[in-house]
């Protein structure tokens, strides 16, 4: 939704600030549409900028469960997959 609730909670996102990330979608919400939208190959370590604290998705209205899509996306670089969108065991 585009809101921005996520950055402004986000303890990485305000100690870096967003040209840090170097992608169009900055901060915790843009960790995940980057690599979604240009695949994990190019953007496998935006899933990283996280400390996974949980305060995006305390923050986000509409409650979207960040820190768990961005583990997921993690496990799928770990697997060395590229497609963020290809089914994986963990999301089965």
């Amino acid at each position: 939704i585009r809101c921005g609730a996520c950055l402004n909670a986000c303890p990485v996102y305000r100690k870096v600030g967003g040209h840090a990330y170097g992608w169009v979608y900055p901060g915790p919400i843009g960790a995940i549409v980057s690599p979604v939208l240009t695949g994990l190959k190019d953007a496998n370590n935006l899933p990283n900028a996280s400390s996974l604290c949980g305060a995006c998705h305390d923050a986000c209205p509409v409650k979207i469960n960040i820190p768990r899509m961005l583990l997921e996306l993690r496990y799928r670089t770990a697997e060395g997959s590229t497609d963020p969108q290809e089914r994986t065991s963990s999301a089965k």
